[in-house]
Protein backbone atom coordinates (compact mmCIF):
# COMPACT_ATOMS: atom_id res chain seq x y z
CA UNK A 1 0.00 0.00 0.00
CA UNK A 2 1.25 3.61 -0.96
CA UNK A 3 2.11 5.79 1.45
CA UNK A 4 0.80 9.28 1.26
CA UNK A 5 1.38 12.33 4.31
CA UNK A 6 -2.23 14.14 4.41
CA UNK A 7 -0.64 17.24 5.57
CA UNK A 8 -0.89 20.17 3.25
CA UNK A 9 2.59 20.46 1.25
CA UNK A 10 3.81 23.14 3.71
CA UNK A 11 3.18 21.52 6.77
CA UNK A 12 6.24 18.80 5.58
CA UNK A 13 9.30 19.39 7.25
CA UNK A 14 12.61 17.59 6.69
CA UNK A 15 13.00 16.27 10.26
CA UNK A 16 17.00 16.09 9.82
CA UNK A 17 17.24 19.82 10.14
CA UNK A 18 16.99 21.45 13.35
CA UNK A 19 14.36 24.23 13.89
CA UNK A 20 15.27 27.23 15.61
CA UNK A 21 13.62 30.10 16.63
CA UNK A 22 15.46 33.73 16.51
CA UNK A 23 13.10 36.13 18.98
CA UNK A 24 14.72 40.20 18.41
CA UNK A 25 12.74 42.91 17.59
CA UNK A 26 15.54 44.14 15.91
CA UNK A 27 14.74 43.13 11.84
CA UNK A 28 18.85 43.65 10.69
CA UNK A 29 20.21 41.38 13.29
CA UNK A 30 17.39 38.99 13.12
CA UNK A 31 17.72 38.93 9.32
CA UNK A 32 21.36 38.62 9.68
CA UNK A 33 20.97 35.80 12.24
CA UNK A 34 18.36 34.01 10.00
CA UNK A 35 20.80 33.97 7.06
CA UNK A 36 23.67 32.86 8.84
CA UNK A 37 21.62 29.68 10.56
CA UNK A 38 20.18 28.98 6.97
CA UNK A 39 22.89 28.52 5.38
CA UNK A 40 24.02 26.03 7.98
CA UNK A 41 21.05 23.74 7.19
CA UNK A 42 18.86 24.92 10.12
CA UNK A 43 15.33 25.53 9.89
CA UNK A 44 14.71 29.22 11.01
CA UNK A 45 11.69 31.03 12.11
CA UNK A 46 11.80 34.67 13.90
CA UNK A 47 9.35 36.59 15.82
CA UNK A 48 9.56 39.91 17.48
CA UNK A 49 8.01 39.15 21.04
CA UNK A 50 5.93 36.28 23.12
CA UNK A 51 3.26 36.05 21.09
CA UNK A 52 4.70 35.41 17.71
CA UNK A 53 7.05 33.10 19.33
CA UNK A 54 4.24 31.04 21.14
CA UNK A 55 2.38 31.09 17.72
CA UNK A 56 5.55 29.39 15.81
CA UNK A 57 5.84 27.04 18.95
CA UNK A 58 2.45 25.96 18.13
CA UNK A 59 2.47 25.31 14.25
CA UNK A 60 6.89 24.28 14.43
CA UNK A 61 8.97 21.69 15.43
CA UNK A 62 11.68 23.94 17.37
CA UNK A 63 14.46 22.55 18.90
CA UNK A 64 16.19 25.45 20.35
CA UNK A 65 15.14 28.97 20.78
CA UNK A 66 17.81 32.14 20.63
CA UNK A 67 16.54 34.90 22.34
CA UNK A 68 17.98 38.86 22.69
CA UNK A 69 18.20 39.95 26.55
CA UNK A 70 16.12 43.02 25.54
CA UNK A 71 12.87 43.02 23.83
CA UNK A 72 10.32 45.43 23.03
CA UNK A 73 7.14 44.54 25.28
CA UNK A 74 8.93 42.27 27.59
CA UNK A 75 12.72 41.07 28.54
CA UNK A 76 14.06 37.95 26.71
CA UNK A 77 14.31 36.16 30.19
CA UNK A 78 10.55 36.67 30.83
CA UNK A 79 10.19 35.23 27.02
CA UNK A 80 12.20 32.09 28.14
CA UNK A 81 11.24 31.58 31.22
CA UNK A 82 7.99 31.47 29.99
CA UNK A 83 8.69 28.90 27.07
CA UNK A 84 10.45 26.92 29.83
CA UNK A 85 7.47 26.35 31.51
CA UNK A 86 5.54 25.47 28.39
CA UNK A 87 8.27 23.57 26.01
CA UNK A 88 10.79 22.65 28.52
CA UNK A 89 12.63 20.29 26.37
CA UNK A 90 13.54 22.86 23.97
CA UNK A 91 17.05 24.83 24.21
CA UNK A 92 16.96 28.26 25.74
CA UNK A 93 20.13 30.43 24.19
CA UNK A 94 20.20 34.22 25.80
CA UNK A 95 21.88 36.83 23.38
CA UNK A 96 22.51 39.93 25.22
CA UNK A 97 24.87 43.11 24.99
CA UNK A 98 25.24 43.04 28.58
CA UNK A 99 27.32 40.90 31.14
CA UNK A 100 26.45 41.33 34.41
CA UNK A 101 26.45 38.36 36.46
CA UNK A 102 23.42 38.76 38.27
CA UNK A 103 21.81 38.80 35.43
CA UNK A 104 23.51 36.16 33.28
CA UNK A 105 22.81 33.46 36.93
CA UNK A 106 19.26 34.77 36.77
CA UNK A 107 18.61 33.82 33.29
CA UNK A 108 20.18 30.40 34.27
CA UNK A 109 18.19 30.26 37.30
CA UNK A 110 14.92 31.39 36.15
CA UNK A 111 14.70 30.34 32.31
CA UNK A 112 17.06 27.29 32.40
CA UNK A 113 19.63 28.67 29.50
CA UNK A 114 22.68 26.63 28.14
CA UNK A 115 24.21 29.43 26.93
CA UNK A 116 24.79 33.26 27.14
CA UNK A 117 26.41 34.54 23.96
CA UNK A 118 27.74 38.28 24.42
CA UNK A 119 27.00 41.30 21.60
CA UNK A 120 28.10 40.89 19.06
CA UNK A 121 28.15 37.73 18.56
CA UNK A 122 30.69 36.73 15.97
CA UNK A 123 29.39 33.90 13.89
CA UNK A 124 32.16 31.19 14.21
CA UNK A 125 31.52 31.30 17.98
CA UNK A 126 27.63 31.01 17.52
CA UNK A 127 27.77 28.27 15.09
CA UNK A 128 30.12 26.52 17.28
CA UNK A 129 27.90 27.10 20.50
CA UNK A 130 24.60 25.73 18.71
CA UNK A 131 26.46 22.84 16.69
CA UNK A 132 27.78 21.98 20.48
CA UNK A 133 24.48 22.31 22.02
CA UNK A 134 22.33 20.85 19.66
CA UNK A 135 24.82 17.41 19.15
CA UNK A 136 24.17 17.09 23.00
CA UNK A 137 21.22 18.30 24.23
CA UNK A 138 21.92 17.44 27.81
CA UNK A 139 24.96 19.65 27.66
CA UNK A 140 25.50 23.41 28.00
CA UNK A 141 27.64 25.33 25.71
Amino acid sequence: MERRDLRPSGMIHDHKARGILIVDDEPVQTEVLRLLLKDEGYRTFTAENLEGALDIMGRERIDLILCDHYLRDSTGLELLEHMRRLFPDVIRVMVSGTDEQAVVIDAVNRAGIRAWLGKPVLADVLLACLRNLLADPGKSA
